[in-house]
């Protein structure tokens, strides 16, 4: 041991840090003709030292402190050869050190000297194995994960919770005081928020949504509670995080929201950044649009809470499932604990970050809209927001992300319009949101954005169909108003939706002039609903002549033909438009009775 002991202090740990300079900061500088001249030359020091060790190793000894010692020192230089030879992916020859790695520490794992090399090595082994696609590596990447958050859990419920970092194996010994001993607890915790941040990524990967959430919410808890991490991407995640409660818990959905944009505030933004400017005011627009999805959500669940039939239930506990609890049940401050021993099943009051963060959330309600001025002011907010993700996403280099800021902003009109009454002022509405739709598709390319074009088209369209309804409902209501100037908008209305859905119908048929006997698994509901719609919209044109009016019901009862036709022979398809298809019977059969009928009252 006194050998091992001064080879270590007298070469050992010179070399290993050498090699740690090259490996992290001297390969930063490297040419990039030669990218891991560092890396090659900090991984033949690395095998150096391990080579030497080898002499003072008796592999048929008991594992005494001295022969545990040698062997972590090994194990632990055998781990940094692994991470090196990932670094330049070489991902077969990391995987097989770190097996040998995992060999070493399985017998003393829940040792104080060995467990915090056994996390991380099995952490390595989740991020080699996550490098490959598969659902089975998947399964094989979260085997090591929840190994490693057993053994955290395991070792601070029966041992204690500062066990000797890895990275103390490469270096010369220190004397143990407070300090090390807060940095070993530091290093411990920090290396299981890394487990779990990894759990998080490959739960997502496997499409568990609840689990990635969750596991994506305590390392993000943790991270703050360390004061490790970067403002950015803290924020950002915390922003995408608020995506999942969207659907969940709309209360928990804005916290995560309000934090972001706090923390989002402690990183640079000055013109020194460089590239890293262009990233801030990515990532600035980003969150701002989590904010504008909000804001859609808490509307259309405000439409979703007032439409309900709520004559049997309890108001409040339906608030309660719809948008989650409020503040006012949480724990105050100094309940607020760690819960990581059951992440899967941790009560909400421990998802609450412990920040300030009124400033944020009172800039928009997590409570229903129950009036117009309310809804009102949350599409005010989401329409500044709208504003200011455009100031980056611009229609000059961001196209496709402009596109969707122009939709969303169509999206808030729409959900504001239910809570307006008067019919003037919701078709008003209707025209700001054509007009901002046809803008785009006026200017789109429409081979390279076809699919988006169609959606715009298609939105359009139905727009257009509403504002024909509304003012149909408006006369029906006050038949007095009735006049040529009345009828003409009802009847142009009409026919622009008209328009609008054949022209989405003409860009599924290609070069063909009609359309595909066999429509594609995305565009049979849309398009047999358009030819459903525009069935409809002939019959409600208002015109002056029989003939004129026989004419238009000949064509609603082709466009009804169709559906039918089609979903007799494609009969897999009739379960997508369902309703649809019964009315389109009905009509087929009802229709050439009423023209007969109308033919012989008008003597034709």
């Amino acid at each position: 041991m006194e050998a091992f002991d001064k080879y270590m202090k007298e070469k050992g740990y010179k070399i290993l840090a050498d090699a740690k300079k090259l490996n992290d900061e001297d390969s930063k500088n490297d040419p990039e003709e030669e990218p891991y001249k560092s890396k090659y030359a900090a991984r033949e020091l690395y095998q150096n030292v391990k080579n030497d060790l080898s002499v003072f190793m008796n592999e048929d000894a008991d594992d005494d402190d001295s022969t545990t010692e040698i062997r972590n020192v090994r194990t632990a230089i055998s781990l940094r050869l692994a991470i090196n030879f990932e670094e330049t992916e070489e991902s077969s020859t990391c995987e097989e050190l770190l097996q040998k790695c995992l060999k070493e520490t399985e017998k003393k794992k829940m040792k104080n000297e060995t467990v915090n090399l056994y996390q991380t090595v099995l952490n390595q082994l989740a991020i080699v194995c996550s490098s490959r696609r598969g659902p089975d590596e998947a399964v094989k990447t979260m085997k090591y994960l929840q190994e490693a958050e057993s053994i955290y859990k395991a070792f601070k419920q029966q041992e204690g919770d500062s066990p000797v970092a890895w990275s103390e194996w490469l270096e010369e010994k220190t004397w143990e005081d407070d300090e090390l001993l807060r940095n070993r607890a530091a290093n411990f915790e920090n290396t299981y928020t890394l487990t779990l941040y990894y759990a998080a990524q490959v739960y997502t990967q496997m499409n568990e949504r609840s689990k990635a959430a969750r596991y994506c919410h305590v390392t993000l808890q943790r991270q703050l509670n360390s004061m490790k991490y970067d403002p950015v991407d803290w924020a950002l995640n915390a922003a995408s995080l608020s995506q999942y409660y969207l659907s969940e818990n709309l209360s928990l959905a804005r916290h995560c929201l309000a934090a972001a944009s706090l923390i989002f505030k402690e990183a640079p933004n000055d013109s020194d950044c460089g590239n890293d400017k262009d990233i801030y005011l990515q990532r600035k627009a980003d969150i701002e649009r989590c904010w504008i999805k909000y804001g859609l959500q808490l509307l259309e669940s405000s439409k979703f809470y007032l439409t309900e039939e709520l004559e049997n239930l309890d108001l409040e506990s339906k608030a309660q499932d719809v948008f989650g609890r409020g503040n006012e049940e949480e724990a105050t401050d100094g309940d607020k604990t760690e819960d990581d021993f059951d992440i899967e099943n941790i009560s909400e009051k421990h998802l609450r970050f412990n920040l300030e963060l009124t400033l944020y959330e009172e800039k928009i309600t997590d409570k229903p809209l129950l009036v117009f001025n309310d809804a009102r002011k949350v599409f005010l907010v989401i329409q500044e927001w709208i504003q200011s993700a455009k100031g980056y996403y611009k229609m000059d280099g961001h196209c496709s992300d402009y596109i969707q800021l122009v939709q969303d902003h169509s999206t808030a009109y729409k959900h504001l319009l239910f809570f307006e009454m008067d019919i003037d002022r919701q078709c008003k509405m209707h025209k700001k949101r054509i007009d901002m739709l046809l803008d785009i598709i006026n200017v789109i390319n429409p081979q390279h954005y076809l699919l988006v074009r169609r959606q715009l088209i298609y939105e359009v369209a139905e727009t257009y169909s509403c504002m024909a309804d509304l003012k149909l409902t408006k006369l029906e209501s006050d038949p007095g108003s009735r006049s040529a100037h009345v009828v003409n908008k009802i009847n142009q209305l009409t026919l622009h939706s008209i328009e609008q859905f054949q022209s989405y119908l003409d860009s599924l048929k290609g070069e063909n002039p009609e359309l595909p006997e066999k429509l594609g698994e995305n565009d049979v509901r849309p398009a047999l609903v358009a030819k459903f719609y525009i069935g409809r919209l002939y019959s409600k044109l208002i015109l002056p002549t029989v003939e004129e009016r026989l004419a238009n019901m000949r064509k609603s009862l082709n466009n009804y033909k169709f559906v039918v036709d089609y979903c007799k022979c494609n009969e897999c398809d009739k379960d997508k438009v369902p309703s649809e298809y019964d009315i389109c019977v009905e009509m087929v059969e009802l229709l050439p009775l009423k023209m007969e009928k109308i033919r012989s009252l008008s003597g034709l």
